[in-house]
C-alpha cells in the first residue's frame, strides 16, 4: 500500500489531477481520509484505472450487440445485463455482456 495525495498520485500515474479528483469524489476510485486529507493507494488506483480501460460504455455496448442504448440501459438497471456502475456511468465487460445475451436467446 502506497498512500499519496491526489496531486502526487496524478504525477506518478501521469493523469490529469482534476480527472483523478473528480473520480475520487464521484466514488469511482477508493480513497482514505486521514487528518482531513484525501489519500489514494497508488497501486490500487492503477489497477482500477486499468480495469476501466478494459470495459466499454453504453454506446460501445449498443454498437457491439446491435441493441439500442435504451435497451442496454434497461438491461443494466434491471440486472439482466452484468455491469459495473462507476459514478453515474455503466461499464460493461464485452465477454460477460455477450455471454448474458447468449443466455437469454430463445431457440
Amino acid at each position: 500500500m502506497r498512500l499519496m495525495t491526489i496531486p502526487e498520485a496524478s504525477r506518478i500515474l501521469e493523469m490529469d489531477t482534476q480527472r483523478l479528483r473528480r473520480g475520487v469524489h464521484a466514488g469511482r476510485y477508493a480513497h482514505y481520509e486521514i487528518d482531513g486529507r484525501i489519500l489514494v493507494d497508488v497501486d490500487e488506483l492503477a489497477a482500477a484505472i486499468e480495469a476501466e480501460k478494459r470495459t466499454i460504455s453504453i454506446e460501445e455496448a449498443a454498437e457491439l450487440t446491435g441493441l439500442t442504448k435504451t435497451m442496454i440501459r434497461r438491461g443494466a438497471r434491471g440486472g439482466w445485463l452484468p455491469c459495473e456502475k462507476i459514478g453515474k456511468a455503466y461499464r460493461f465487460t464485452p465477454a460477460r455482456l455477450l455471454e448474458a445475451l447468449e443466455g437469454r436467446k430463445k431457440d
